[in-house]
């Protein structure tokens, strides 16, 4: 995990910026914070859940507002595997505006949108998936050097920010559809089927467009491959099965379309952090 600190490059106005992504499922567990958190869902999918408010689930290509002094987690207590980014916004801290852009005015506005749009999960722009892309290079390149150079700083700062800008742009903008009509009809083939043996092959030909296509346009409106997104269908299929304790775990592998127990429970504890017996015993 590669995090770099407002404080290191003269930035109050944000507390950290930095990568929070997990290959694998993992917990995450109640917690508060003091500060806006911005968080990039970059590719794959995640949850959280709320003390007094419904659970959401972050797509690929999204991001969420967490406001400060709400209690969350990670949905069940886990993170899913995915790739993330995530920014914390201090409009209050002393000096927040020192060595940015922006105004109080801005810091003022900006803080309004954050807490409209607070619990809403919002399509990230094609510019502000690029901004964030940059960000996110820029810090895996810098985060834990000592005496960085005055422009190496400048230069992150001015990343840090224009990903802050950029938010808020895409906060005041009427929100989009957040798939076209292929990744709906992709999206649908694969819940109608995912208990099936299904291959990607199927969902090729059922599209008409080609493979390549496909995974172009599937990726870009979801954050995931068809097939990360098949398996996770699966698996949340599987974890609604697993609730009957009368049916064979070997047999509800089967059902959701995995060819062997072994392959099942492989992936059932990639992405829930369990084995689908312990999961049982869980619940």
């Amino acid at each position: 995990m590669k995090i770099l600190l407002g404080q290191n490059i003269g930035l109050n106005l944000v507390g950290r910026a930095g990568d929070a992504s997990t290959r694998k499922a993992k917990p995450i567990s109640w917690h508060t914070h003091d500060f806006f958190e911005l968080l990039f869902v970059i590719e794959g999918e995640t949850s959280y859940e709320f003390r007094k408010f419904h659970p959401l689930n972050i797509p690929g290509g999204s991001f969420l507002i967490i406001p400060p002094g709400i209690n969350h987690r990670g949905l069940n207590n886990i993170r899913t595997p995915a790739t993330l980014f995530g920014v914390t916004y201090k409009p209050h801290a002393d000096n927040a505006s020192q060595l940015t852009p922006l105004t109080s005015a801005d810091l003022t506005e900006i803080q309004r949108l954050l807490q409209e749009s607070a619990l809403t999960v919002r399509s990230c722009s094609p510019e502000l998936r690029r901004c964030v892309a940059r960000l996110s290079q820029l810090v895996g390149r810098h985060a834990g050097q000592k005496d960085l150079d005055d422009m190496i700083k400048a230069k992150l700062r001015a990343a840090v920010c224009t990903v802050i800008i950029e938010a808020a742009v895409n906060l005041s903008s009427t929100p989009q559809p957040d798939h076209n009509a292929i990744v709906t009809a992709a999206t649908e083939y694969l819940e109608a089927h995912c208990h099936e043996p299904l291959q990607i092959s199927d969902l090729v030909h059922h599209i008409g467009f080609s493979r390549a296509r496909i995974f172009e346009i599937f990726k870009a409106g979801t954050g995931m491959t068809p097939n990360d997104y098949l398996l996770r269908c699966r698996i949340r299929k599987a974890r609604e099965l697993l609730s009957d304790p009368a049916r064979p775990i070997i047999e509800i592998g089967l059902n959701c379309g995995f060819s062997s127990s072994q392959y099942f429970s492989q992936v059932f504890k990639k992405y829930t952090g369990m084995t689908p017996s312990r999961y049982r015993r869980g619940k």
